[in-house]
């Protein structure tokens, strides 16, 4: 695959690695479609030192599954998928948060996202706003803001 990879501040480079393939039973390998660039790239861009091994970039992306592993629910090969971020700090299930955000994870309603998700409750106050899969960046920008306090994303 290919892989914008910064190697230090202004050091970009577009370069061949290794294709990703499933190591546990829980991965799954999602072939990306699209992937931006956020203040997590831009401030090393401007004072990351310089570093043999370099750092992939574009870790905010939309994409397709190519395969899933055996324990994955509810993706299938084929799914459209975005990832707002792919690092987490693993204290919150599925990074669902009554705080408004990723972090930091207070509590997780466990009994109301599948009746949410799969639209047999309506989200009422619990989401200020809902968006569709492709409006994803205008949710993050409306949260970002603090025009909308919890959003939700519908394929």
């Amino acid at each position: 695959m290919r892989a914008a990879v910064m190697y230090g501040a202004g050091d970009v480079r577009v370069e061949d690695r290794l294709d990703p393939k499933i190591v546990q039973p829980t991965d799954a390998v999602v072939r990306t479609v699209a992937a931006c660039v956020c203040g997590s790239d831009l401030w090393p861009y401007q004072s990351m030192p310089a570093a043999d091994t370099g750092r992939p970039m574009g870790h905010e992306f939309l994409g397709v599954v190519e395969e899933a592993g055996a324990d994955v629910t509810g993706l299938t090969a084929g799914d459209l998928v975005v990832a707002p971020f792919t690092y987490s700090d693993n204290t919150c299930d599925r990074n669902i948060t009554l705080t408004g955000g990723a972090s930091p994870a207070r509590a997780y309603i466990e009994q109301l996202l599948p009746d949410v998700l799969d639209g047999t409750i309506t989200p009422g106050r619990v989401f200020d706003q809902e968006f569709t899969l492709d409006r994803t960046p205008v949710a993050y920008r409306a949260m970002a803001d603090r025009h909308v306090l919890k959003a939700l994303i519908r394929p």
